[in-house]
């Protein structure tokens, strides 16, 4: 009897809990997979990727047994690094020169990816390498194009402009223009969030300051998380504004008092073009951010294509991470 068709689950490490979650389902259901954690190809795993004039091929030699590309029926790209999987080169003699060592091999790992990528091209995968990271600029205009609402949104280093923004708009807020961030300091870690942008605090920014994105603050009903799989929407309504502390970002938990958080249907029309916006993004997976605004228009955020869906699964009871692992296994028999 033949064997089952292999997946190939990339992750970052082994500390990923939707991936975890994932790769139960997929033991549960009988598929055959394993999983390569990115970081390990730093030291850990051996590997080699080859490209020629036959094409290309891959070879990771794991644990369990080697994973040849030619077997490999389908991926799915959860994640592949960790920016501070190499922040041991910090603490060499040379703090100024280990900085600049880690910066140059976090880069190189960036540009595995698509060694990774170029090995494995003959399986099936669930949101390819080359599909992200995403622009926020694009996939805002994306959304608008396919008729979704959008904030007014403005990136700038500019405390004119932003000063004109805010004219414009009554309340504004602040965001970074690529991904959120958490620092460590003396072992304590600090977090990025989503931050007001009032006039007493431009009066105190220089004329000219780092690029920052800034948005309308956009008055809210609720939020809502979305977690799309090939074309398929489930959402979570998520009552933060009833806390000053989650009012202007969730992610600001209050772990005394957390937010009502409910399944929510979608809208059948917000649902097509949602997926809509994930076909012209060429994404088959992704977390999506809405606001509710108290006027009854969906207001589009973002989307992530890595981000975490597990709340999601375990509020609203959807076992998305079951839905991920038939969604693996149909396509490697596929």
């Amino acid at each position: 009897m033949p064997a089952a068709p292999l997946i190939a689950v990339l992750s970052h490490s082994a500390t990923d809990r939707p991936t975890e979650e994932v790769i139960a389902w997929l033991r549960h259901l009988g598929a055959r997979f394993e999983r390569i954690n990115g970081d390990d190809l730093a030291d850990e795993v051996e590997f080699a990727v080859e490209v020629s004039n036959q094409g290309a091929r891959a070879r990771f030699d794991l644990d369990a047994a080697p994973v040849e590309s030619d077997g490999v029926a389908a991926v799915w790209f959860r994640r592949f690094h960790r920016h501070g999987a190499l922040d041991h080169w910090r603490g060499r003699s040379d703090p100024a020169l280990g900085a600049h060592i880690q910066v140059f091999l976090t880069r190189e790992l960036q540009a595995l990816r698509g060694a990774v990528g170029a090995g494995l091209h003959r399986a099936r995968w669930l949101l390819r390498m080359t599909d992200t990271p995403l622009n926020k600029l694009q996939v805002l205009q994306a959304a608008a194009r396919v008729g979704i609402d959008v904030p007014a949104t403005l990136v700038s280093n500019s405390r004119a402009a932003v000063a004109d923004f805010l004219a414009c708009h009554g309340r504004i807020i602040c965001k970074p223009i690529s991904d959120i961030e958490s620092f460590l300091l003396e072992g304590r870690e600090f977090p990025m969030f989503t931050g007001e942008v009032t006039a007493e605090l431009l009066e105190q920014m220089p004329p000219r300051f780092f690029p920052s994105l800034l948005q309308e603050m956009v008055e809210k009903r609720y939020e809502l998380r979305v977690f799309c799989l090939d074309g398929r929407c489930w959402a979570m309504a998520m009552f933060t504004q009833a806390d000053a502390q989650t009012a202007v970002d969730f992610r600001d938990y209050n772990l005394a008092h957390p937010a009502r958080a409910v399944p929510f249907a979608l809208p059948p029309e917000l649902e097509a073009r949602v997926a809509a916006l994930m076909a012209e993004l060429r994404l088959d997976i992704g977390a999506i951010d809405f606001i509710r605004a108290r006027d009854g228009r969906y207001v589009f955020l973002e989307v992530n294509p890595h981000g975490q869906f597990a709340m999601v699964s375990d509020e609203c009871n959807y076992r998305l991470e079951k839905h991920v692992a038939e969604h693996l296994i149909a396509a490697a028999a596929a």
